[in-house]
């Protein structure tokens, strides 16, 4: 490909802000928009979005998740790294339901149309985080037991027991969780 994956996760979560790793990201993405290369600019789009995050720049991680689901539409992109993916935690983030709601259907539609299991969570996970937001707690909890049983994905369970905790806390119960730990 064009770089566009250098740096590959190390360090891909938590706003690290690395100055040789934005550099390459930054760098990695102009080349990919110079050679016009849809599959490279998701690709370095997805990484400049992680290696940038930070809890003052959603809008611009927002736009350059945007272009990147635009790229997305004009080529094959693995699912893994798709960028609605990110797009739909960014729309959380900003606190747009709306867009929240669009993504998470588009992302159904993707995954349905892909057959990937591995993320097959991901859509009735962000339904649970949708009645979370929303206030529907009962909803939220059935929802997350629904899917937690069925998955088979590691992943699945982290985000299960993570918004178990988050719905245990909105009810006021979190200390039940206590034996957990």
């Amino acid at each position: 490909r064009s770089g566009a994956g250098v740096g590959g996760f190390m360090g891909a979560y938590g706003g690290h802000k690395d100055p040789l790793l934005l550099s390459q990201a930054r760098e990695a993405l102009d080349l990919a928009r110079q050679l016009k290369d849809d599959a490279a600019i998701c690709s370095a789009t997805f990484m400049l979005v992680q290696y940038s995050w930070s809890p003052d720049n959603a809008v611009e991680r927002r736009d350059l998740s945007d272009e990147a689901c635009a790229a997305a539409k004009r080529t094959e992109v693995g699912f893994r790294d798709h960028p609605l993916v990110q797009r739909s935690y960014l729309a959380l983030e900003l606190g747009d339901i709306a867009g929240f709601r669009q993504v998470t259907a588009e992302l159904a539609e993707l995954l349905e149309h892909a057959r990937f299991k591995p993320l097959s969570y991901l859509v009735p996970s962000h339904a649970v985080t949708l009645h979370m937001a929303q206030g529907q707690l009962e909803l939220a909890e059935a929802a997350r037991a629904e899917y937690a049983s069925a998955a088979e994905n590691p992943d699945a369970g982290m985000t299960a027991v993570g918004q178990l905790s988050n719905i245990r806390d909105l009810q006021g119960r979190f200390g039940e969780l206590e034996p957990l730990w």
